[in-house]
C-alpha cells in the first residue's frame, strides 16, 4: 500500500522503517557500495514526483544537457529516457564518484534555470536525489 511518508506520525514512521528494516531492504534508499569502474543505472526523480518536465519543450533541452556533461567524462552512454518527472540513463563509466559531481552540477543548473523561468526562485525544490 503506498503512503506519504512526511504525512506519517513518527511512531508511523518508526514502523515503515523497522518493516524495510525486517524484509531487508534498504531504509530510505539504496545504498551505493561500488563506486569503481562499470556500468551504472541512474535515476533521478524531480522532488515528489513533481511533473516539472512536462513540457516537451524542457524535456528536450533538458536531454541536450544530460548527454553533453556526460560526454564530456567520457561516460559511454547505453541508453537513456527522460519523462516528465524523473529520467533514467545507463552508462559505462570510470568511476561513480565522478559520476556523482556531473549530476550535482546538472541539477543545481537546471534547478536554478527552471525555478528562474518559472518564477519560482527559492519557492520550489526541483530534484530529489539520484
Amino acid at each position: 500500500m503506498p503512503y506519504e511518508y512526511r504525512k506519517l506520525s513518527p511512531k508511523e514512521r518508526e514502523e515503515v522503517v523497522e518493516a524495510r528494516r525486517q524484509r531487508g531492504f534498504p531504509l530510505h534508499q539504496p545504498p551505493h557500495p561500488f563506486r569503481e569502474a562499470g556500468s551504472y543505472l541512474i535515476t533521478a526523480a524531480n522532488f515528489e514526483h513533481a511533473p516539472i518536465m512536462a513540457a516537451p519543450e524542457r524535456r528536450t533541452e533538458f536531454q541536450e544537457i544530460l548527454l553533453e556533461r556526460f560526454r564530456e567524462i567520457q561516460a559511454e552512454i547505453v541508453g537513456w529516457v527522460i519523462l516528465p518527472n524523473h529520467y533514467n540513463i545507463l552508462v559505462n563509466i570510470d568511476s561513480l564518484d565522478t559520476l556523482s559531481s556531473v549530476i550535482q552540477s546538472l541539477h543545481g543548473f537546471t534547478s536554478h534555470q527552471w525555478n528562474q523561468r518559472d518564477g519560482l526562485t527559492g519557492k520550489r525544490k526541483v530534484w530529489y536525489r539520484f
